[in-house]
């Protein structure tokens, strides 16, 4: 582990054990990617970023977006982090579609559930693991695949163009058909074509097409860490300290 990756880990485990005062303790449960995929499509049409922080949160597993970093560690894009038998999840990287975010958020909980940070353990992501190319890490790999078969029911989506050139908008349509039909998310979708072809800038182009479009998914996050949190039950300087690397105004709780 790098310095950087070391100040993050401990940094990581110190805003995770604050937010851990005011989330309800839930006992901890290992579940297979196919089970939460299941559980999830028993009351959703696709597994989406929507529905995986709603598991996440009910199984006590706060998902936040942080806006301070120690140092100059600001390279990061996310990191799952153990506190003692609970943990946390933790978004470095500002995002302006749910799409990516969804992948982070499964990539992350993957390392919870395959048991990466028991014992207190950090897992620091400082690339996007969705574009990122393997390094022979087989944690990584082993999220990876979780992740993908959570979102799409394959550990290795096979995604084919019929034709070699495609505009953005023939992506987002092409996608918007399919998705519900294969009970993807569209615009995890449009991300699995922009990495089979590697023509991210179609995949991208794609997502401010495909609903929602461009939003702040930043603060959607935090607004949830706002409502979730028992702010009553955190100590008045742990939420000050929380409000800052958050960036959760007082008004805001």
């Amino acid at each position: 582990m790098t310095e950087e990756q070391a100040a993050l880990s401990s940094f990581g485990r110190a805003v995770g054990g604050a937010l851990m005062q005011g989330v309800p303790s839930v006992q901890h449960q290992r579940f297979a990617s196919h089970e939460i995929r299941e559980s999830i499509l028993a009351s959703s049409p696709v597994v989406d970023a929507d529905s995986l922080l709603v598991v996440c949160w009910g199984l006590g597993i706060p998902v936040a977006q942080l806006r301070v970093f120690p140092l100059n560690a600001k390279r990061m894009h996310a990191m799952s982090v153990g506190i003692d038998d609970r943990a946390a999840i933790l978004l470095a990287r500002s995002e302006s579609y749910l799409a990516p975010t969804a992948f982070t958020v499964a990539h992350e909980l993957a390392h919870i559930m395959l048991g990466h940070v028991d014992g207190g353990e950090a897992v620091v992501d400082m690339e996007d693991p969705l574009q990122s190319a393997d390094d022979g890490d087989d944690e990584e790999a082993a999220a990876d695949e979780y992740a993908l078969e959570l979102l799409t029911g394959q550990s290795n989506p096979s995604v084919v163009a019929d034709t070699e050139r495609f505009s953005a908008s023939q992506l987002a349509d092409a996608v918007m058909a399919q998705g519900p039909q294969l009970q993807i998310d569209p615009g995890v979708l449009a991300l699995c074509a922009g990495h089979a072809t590697q023509k991210w800038d179609k995949a991208y182009g794609a997502l401010k097409i495909i609903p929602p479009g461009n939003q702040d998914v930043s603060s959607y996050i935090n607004e949830l860490v706002h409502r979730e949190v028992d702010w009553a039950s955190v100590a008045d300087d742990v939420q000050d300290y929380l409000y800052a690397v958050l960036g959760i105004a007082d008004a805001d709780v």
